[in-house]
């Protein structure tokens, strides 16, 4: 991402510098973008110490050669309150200032603003220790009051449009608390009168929520929520809502959109091949003028779930030719 915002505000830079010269100005204003990340230096794609990949992924550059860029180290927190007095108001905190400054010198608040937030949950706390072997972790509220610090500022520059994407996070409860956190983060708190409460996703209630979404085999829920938790219920009627536009309308929509291919992958078993159809969706975009991206960096990870409607796949065939066996070759 940081790569092709380079570009694209190099593009815009080199346009003002010949405009400035005398050339005749562009059609229309180049799109400028900031760029801020929170991640993990010492992961991927950065693990292996490769000094273009960390010196990439540590620059910091505002208002110089047209760029406006500001990359910030995730750092290990001993405690909840060390992490916000310290890290999060000291550091983490700084990309959303860096997109103020940027946003103050290219023209301010407007229509041509629109903020986004790439939010990576495999940083949670409740990731698997596998996926964050260097202790480069976030507090879960820290989703919630990042995407509350984000949302006032697109208030306050780009009229509330923002729009937030999961980047990263394999670990279930990593993602089930993080996307909890985030998007209880996005709601306007003063329609809500303080109803927010940071213990929607303390260990206890993951848990619960955990053994009431856990399918069986069968595909029925492996527990009913009990009538007397009515904070359970309603978080796993949200989540089944969700679920069920899932279901219903992606497969609709591939089928409108594609043509059933004519390759096939040869089966396990012989005699035996497997249709497909695989979805390519495409839309159409608008250029806008300025576009700040901030969040946390990490890799994404999908999944599916159990009951939804079937689509056999079909990929390219495979064929392997092997060479004669070397050790069966006379030495010359």
């Amino acid at each position: 991402t940081q790569s092709i915002i380079w570009q694209i505000n190099e593009e815009t830079y080199r346009l003002k510098l010949e405009a400035e010269a005398g050339a005749p100005p562009a059609s229309k204003p180049g799109l400028q973008v900031y760029y801020g990340s929170t991640h993990d230096i010492l992961s991927y794609p950065c693990e292996d110490g490769k000094l273009e990949l960390v010196q990439a992924a540590s620059v910091c550059l505002h208002n110089a050669h047209g760029q406006y860029i500001e990359n910030v180290h995730l750092q290990t927190y001993f405690n909840e309150q060390q992490f916000w007095d310290v890290l999060y108001k000291e550091q983490y905190s700084k990309i959303l200032r860096k997109a103020e400054d940027f946003l103050d010198v290219t023209g301010g608040p407007g229509d041509d603003v629109m903020v986004f937030i790439s939010c990576g949950m495999d940083a949670c706390e409740h990731e698997y220790e596998s996926m964050s072997r260097h202790n480069r972790k976030v507090p879960t509220s820290f989703y919630h009051r990042f995407a509350r610090d984000a949302r006032v500022l697109s208030d306050k520059y780009a009229r509330g449009r923002l729009i937030s994407v999961l980047e990263g996070g394999y670990s279930d409860r990593a993602l089930m608390s993080g996307a909890m956190a985030h998007i209880s983060g996005l709601v306007d708190e003063t329609q809500l009168q303080g109803k927010i409460d940071e213990e929607w996703w303390n260990v206890e209630n993951l848990i619960k929520l955990e053994k009431a979404t856990k399918k069986r085999r069968s595909g029925r829920p492996s527990l009913t929520p009990a009538a007397n938790d009515p904070w359970l219920e309603r978080a796993v009627e949200i989540f089944q809502s969700l679920d069920t536009s899932a279901k219903t309308l992606i497969p609709a929509a591939s089928s409108r959109l594609l043509a059933p291919s004519t390759m096939t992958l040869r089966d396990r078993k012989s005699g035996s091949s497997t249709p497909s159809v695989s979805p390519q969706p495409s839309a159409d975009r608008k250029p806008g003028s300025v576009l700040p991206s901030f969040g946390t960096e990490s890799s994404d990870s999908s999944s599916s779930s159990e009951g939804e409607i079937s689509v056999p796949k079909k990929l390219p065939r495979v064929i392997l030719r092997l060479g004669p066996d070397p050790s069966l070759s006379s030495p010359s």
